[in-house]
């Protein structure tokens, strides 16, 4: 049964404490939480145009990947990209760790257990959802840093071009429907970097 107890007041909630960007100086902060509404927001927003183009998407699906593609920020903070890609293995490593700690808090929560774990582990799998997922994801970082930006913080312009980077990467990496399909967002977000 599902702990309400536990969502509620538990590990979770940490979401709206953990500060993205911790290593960098900045005007505005934006917390795990607040992130991942935006990738919700962005993933729906890109599945309503993919139908609406005759592209069919599983948007309950989709959805429920967005909204716990970061939940396990909530017990290991906010880990920048660049750091988790520093090293050869620590990517690895890191996962295997947050498996671990992942899966003894949704222990706590209940029932739900089983699905919202698999939610997160396909959150940005190979399918059009978590193509989606992904793009989103990079989305909101692309929005967010661009805002700091404009209000003047400049150290932040480093991280535009690693986003620039790691989204053609992405991108180059999607199969080749989910590239025909997604160009559109791909070329509108790179004419922000």
């Amino acid at each position: 049964m599902l702990n309400l107890k536990e969502v509620l007041i538990g590990d979770l909630q940490r979401m709206s404490h953990i500060i993205r960007y911790s290593q960098q100086p900045k005007i505005r902060v934006e917390n795990v939480a607040e992130h991942s509404w935006y990738v919700v927001l962005y993933s729906l927003l890109i599945a309503e145009d993919l139908e609406v183009r005759g592209i069919a998407v599983n948007g309950f699906s989709l959805l429920r990947r967005a909204t716990v593609h970061d939940l396990d920020e909530s017990l290991t903070g906010d880990i920048q990209r660049t750091f988790k890609h520093s090293y050869p293995g620590l990517t690895e490593k890191i996962k295997e760790a947050t498996i671990h700690i992942f899966v003894n808090m949704l222990d706590k929560i209940g029932s739900n257990r089983d699905i919202v774990y698999k939610d997160w582990e396909d959150a940005k799998n190979e399918d059009i959802e978590g193509s989606i997922v992904r793009l989103a994801d990079f989305l909101s970082v692309v929005s967010y840093v661009n805002q700091e930006i404009r209000m003047g913080n400049s150290s932040m312009v480093p991280i535009l071009s690693d986003v620039k980077k790691w989204i053609e990467i992405t991108f180059f990496n999607f199969c080749e429907d989910h590239k025909v399909a997604l160009r559109p967002y791909y070329e509108q977000v790179m004419e922000l970097l």
